[in-house]
């Protein structure tokens, strides 16, 4: 089976990583409670330990499947931890580095299990790492908006929200700024809902940071890069 095209890495993943694999990999959730090598050679006696019957179901799944997870145990420990990082999504389960030799096993080891994969455009890898927190693009957002910058509603109280909200629709074309975003900004209380809106140059941030500092979250900027 061919191996998927990868996904153009335009900025770093978790602001470190430049390589991304997701793979589908039944009973993944069981890495909330083992580690990675431990998957590869449970016990199920250990299942009916669990308190929960799904988890049970779950870690019959890692055993139904030890091949892959055999496998995988045999790619990963043979580097170093601190090389790679993992990420639970449902079944699916990412990995990131910035070796590329893992990065390559990874996807000729499991073409048929690769849901989506990330890889820099061939002569940006350095540059990426390079950088802290730029996005690489062939052209710059619409021409005009240098800076993508997340937001924060869960940081200002309801009052800020709406200053806000009445201050980015003063900017006209200045920003990115829509009437779902304000929406979104205005409800939203959680800290795990993340969106950004496309923002000209540093003095408009700058005016928005004195406005309310806390509702600006991380900050990249866009950095032309047609090679």
């Amino acid at each position: 089976m061919p191996i998927p095209n990868p996904k153009k890495t335009k900025k770093k993943f978790y602001n470190k990583f430049i390589y991304k694999v997701t793979l589908d990999a039944p009973g993944s959730r069981a890495l909330r409670w083992y580690s990675i090598s431990q998957l590869a050679t449970l016990d199920l006696s250990a299942a009916s330990k669990r308190t929960y019957s799904w988890q049970e179901e779950i870690v019959k799944t890692v055993s139904n499947n030890s091949k892959f997870w055999l496998d995988l145990t045999g790619i990963v420990l043979g580097f170093k931890k601190e090389l790679w990082r993992k990420r639970l999504e449902g079944e699916n389960l990412d990995i990131y580095t910035n070796d590329s030799d893992l990065y390559n096993k990874l996807c000729n080891t499991f073409p048929d299990r690769i849901v989506l994969r990330y890889a820099p455009k061939k002569g940006t890898e350095q540059l990426l790492l390079d950088n802290d927190k730029e996005i690489l693009c062939n052209e710059i957002p619409h021409g005009k908006y240098n800076y993508r910058v997340y937001l924060y509603p869960h940081k200002i109280d309801s009052q800020t929200k709406v200053k806000v909200c009445d201050w980015f629709k003063r900017q006209g074309d200045k920003t990115s700024f829509s009437k779902s975003i304000e929406k979104w900004l205005l409800n939203t209380k959680e800290n795990w809902d993340r969106r950004y809106v496309l923002i000209d140059n540093e003095s408009t941030i700058l005016m928005l940071r004195l406005l309310s500092s806390e509702v600006i979250g991380q900050t990249h900027k866009y950095v032309k890069h047609d090679k």
